[in-house]
């Protein structure tokens, strides 16, 4: 991950040294001269903070062929990222390496949390310029200050402590607002008719079967929540 990250390249009279491998597009031919543009990163970003499987379901016919060149559904089986996954404990002696990659000092560690640690930790470049990079690392992170930013949502950690998430904070303020809008539609108190939903459907809430699957993501969500990096440029 850290490898498709690093933008500080060696050619410093070219933008390249703004540039990282993430920042390249994933085009798919669409027939004729034309093409479907795809910015398969974010789309990865988003498989691993929401627990959709988008990358796989978008790369499956391209990446897999046959001998024949011939698409081909790819064998064995592929998870998507789960919250509870940890990573194991890395040995005393590789101090500088978790000291470098952000990483906890001992213990185990959640996977999602190292991942997107690692967005935001690779995301700057030496030139100083606001590039891709900041954009990713505002993504995928929670504010801890409410600054100079308008439109903000807030979460409040086990920690009691208040964190922020405003447009560019998309992951964050996705999964901040679909808890909000599952918790008022629990709330008995409050007429569902009234609510303006952006996330949830009146029809998916009603459905016995919709329901439960809408509280386990809004479980997960709370938990990701958690665990999000903090950025506040």
């Amino acid at each position: 991950m850290a490898a498709l990250l690093e933008r500080d390249g060696i050619r410093r009279t070219t933008d390249r040294t703004d540039s990282a491998l993430v920042d390249l597009p994933y085009i798919i031919p669409a027939g004729g001269n034309g093409y479907t543009r795809y910015d398969i990163f974010k789309i990865l970003l988003d498989d691993i903070a929401l627990g959709t499987n988008n990358t796989q379901a978008l790369l499956d016919t391209e990446l897999f062929r046959d001998r024949q060149g011939k698409a081909v559904a790819p064998q064995g089986e592929f998870t998507t990222f789960e919250v509870d996954t940890k990573v194991e404990a890395t040995p005393y002696y590789a101090k500088n390496l978790k000291r470098f990659y952000n990483l906890p000092h001992k213990g185990e560690y959640s996977q999602i949390e190292a991942l997107l640690k690692l967005v935001v930790q690779f995301s700057d470049s030496q030139t100083g310029y606001y590039t891709n990079g900041d954009k990713l690392a505002q993504y995928v992170s929670l504010r801890s200050s409410n600054d100079h930013v308008s439109q903000l949502e807030t979460f409040v950690r086990q920690n009691g402590q208040s964190y922020y998430a405003g447009p560019a904070n998309g992951l964050a303020l996705q999964m901040i607002q679909f808890t909000n809008e599952l918790n008022q539609l629990l709330d008995p108190s409050i007429d569902n008719s009234t609510l303006e939903l952006k996330h949830i459907t009146l029809t998916q809430f009603d459905d016995s079967e919709q329901q439960p699957k809408l509280l386990k993501l809004a479980n997960r969500y709370q938990q990701v929540l958690e665990i999000l990096p903090l950025d506040n440029r």
